[in-house]
């Protein structure tokens, strides 16, 4: 409802509209279906990888790859890695959504940075903020102990929305994709570290378990809020601090993101995220 507010006023033709409303209200309303009557994991990829074709439609495609030394023109191929990309932001979120709180402080997190990126370049950071004070308001309930939840209607919403706003500031040159990847990095991490290690050892990956690195410390803990918090603090201390360095010099931005993701996955390991035991 803001983003129409927004659009009235300031975009009143904006293709990131246009991308994030009909592809966003698509998985939303599948989610809110899976949510009361499961759906086969198909149809909901199906419906996925259609919102996204459609964001990636309105925003242009993503012709080029910006690597900080040098650029790819990558043409369709870009596109296409860019449908891939926007399907796999849905489904971590989705993925990622498991304790009280974390989610929706992740939301905070990256639509607060992601807009100062833009802003810095001359952008309008106000959609990203947007979408970081509805996420806050969420997160005045949703804090541990959670008195409501997020479900697949709203995680999946987040992801779609972050992917594209990412997608979108990468395409307008407002900045590169690395400072969003970094943003992104706990749970783009997490989730495809598990995803991964369990393929890896033959485990049916579409079915539920609590094997994912925060799960784990989370069991360890026996806290969700220590583990919301310890999740903030890495994004403030660490990973905010990176994307704003990777933003401000390119060159220094796919360095930052092996560093960022490699040390994140050191930590997946020392957690067992995706080892199938007993606990998953």
């Amino acid at each position: 409802m803001a983003l129409l507010v927004w659009a009235y006023f300031v975009q009143p033709s904006s293709k990131l509209l246009w991308a994030l409303l009909p592809g966003g209200a698509l998985v939303a309303v599948i989610g809110f279906w899976d949510d009361h009557v499961s759906l086969p994991a198909r149809t909901r990829f199906a419906c996925h990888v259609l919102a996204a074709m459609w964001a990636v439609a309105c925003l242009g495609g993503w012709p080029v790859l910006e690597m900080g030394v040098a650029n790819w023109a990558w043409g369709w191929f870009g596109s296409m890695i860019a449908v891939l990309a926007l399907v796999w932001a849905t489904n971590l979120y989705n993925f990622m959504d498991g304790i009280d709180g974390l989610a929706g402080s992740q939301a905070v997190f990256v639509g607060g940075v992601g807009g100062l990126l833009l802003w810095l370049s001359g952008g309008d950071g106000m959609p990203c903020w947007l979408l970081a004070a509805a996420s806050a308001g969420f997160l005045a309930v949703n804090w541990p102990p959670a008195r409501i939840f997020m479900g697949d209607v709203g995680s999946g919403f987040l992801g779609f929305v972050i992917g594209v706003l990412a997608l979108h500031a990468t395409v307008t040159d407002h900045t590169t994709i690395w400072p969003w990847v970094i943003l992104m990095a706990v749970f783009a991490v997490d989730a495809t570290f598990t995803l991964c290690r369990r393929a890896l050892t033959r485990v049916r990956v579409t079915e539920a378990h609590r094997s994912h690195a925060y799960q784990r410390a989370s069991q360890r803990i026996g806290n969700h809020r220590a583990v919301t918090l310890t999740v903030l603090a890495i994004n403030a201390l660490f990973l905010a601090p990176a994307s704003l360095v990777a933003h401000m010099w390119p060159a220094l931005a796919v360095p930052l993101t092996i560093v960022c993701w490699g040390g994140l996955s050191a930590l997946a390991w020392f957690l067992d995220a995706g080892r199938l035991d007993v606990a998953s």
